[in-house]
């Protein structure tokens, strides 16, 4: 497990990850009760809007971020729907299947687990930025100078099938973690205690979209029970 970029105190190790084209996503079997889950979730439908775009039971959403694009077809409505949303997993998350979006043209979803070795007394997430483009996504600043470890800053850039890559990380992610035909990337960077959070500037690709670019950041900061 990747530990913060500090040893010692209230901390976060980054996991493992799982994806999912389908419907639904499984939580690892790795993951433990206490965990800290990051889920994205995006979905596009011809001709129409994707359902279940709400935010899955039992998470609480950071970003919505829609596009009505027309690199499928030139007329009619094609929704583009993309979603973060975080939980505190409990003893019967590892394994379980979770219900999100579904849509006609395509579907896909990406889950990133971090582990406390405390205790969580509750998670405080940032006001997140995001967007869904079929142009060049603005760049996009996580505004974590002034904020208490530990914290979790991080990034996702993502579309339906070309390669998403972040263009700016000011400073580097300490990770990047890449969905396996490499359409989602999750970029972070953990602080434990004794460290000082930093803003980040990030900014991503315009690939060209299919259909459609997504670019979301912010961060989630924990304080002990």
């Amino acid at each position: 497990m990747l530990l913060s970029i500090t040893g010692g105190g209230l901390d976060f190790a980054y996991v493992t990850s799982a994806e999912s084209t389908g419907s639904t996503i499984t939580i690892p079997a790795s993951a433990a009760a206490g965990d800290i889950a990051i889920l994205f979730d995006m979905a596009t439908e011809e001709n129409g809007t994707p359902s279940s775009t709400g935010t899955p039971t039992g998470w609480t959403s950071l970003k919505l971020a829609t596009e009505d694009v027309d690199a499928i077809y030139p007329f009619g409505a094609n929704w583009c729907y993309a979603r973060a949303s975080y939980k505190e997993l409990s003893s019967s998350d590892p394994g379980a299947s979770v219900s999100g979006m579904s849509g006609d043209y395509a579907i896909d979803k990406m889950m990133w687990v971090f582990r406390p070795n405390f205790v969580v007394g509750s998670l405080v997430a940032s006001t997140w930025s995001g967007q869904a483009t079929e142009g060049n996504p603005s760049a996009q600043t996580i505004s974590a100078s002034g904020q208490d470890a530990p914290l979790i800053a991080m990034a996702i850039t993502a579309n339906h099938g070309t390669a998403s890559l972040f263009t700016t990380e000011s400073p580097a992610f300490q990770q990047t973690v890449t969905k396996s035909d490499s359409d989602i990337r999750f970029g972070f960077t953990i602080y434990g205690t004794g460290t000082t959070p930093q803003n980040h500037s990030v900014d991503a690709s315009d690939t060209g979209g299919d259909p459609a670019d997504v670019f979301m950041s912010g961060y989630i900061r924990a304080t002990a029970a």
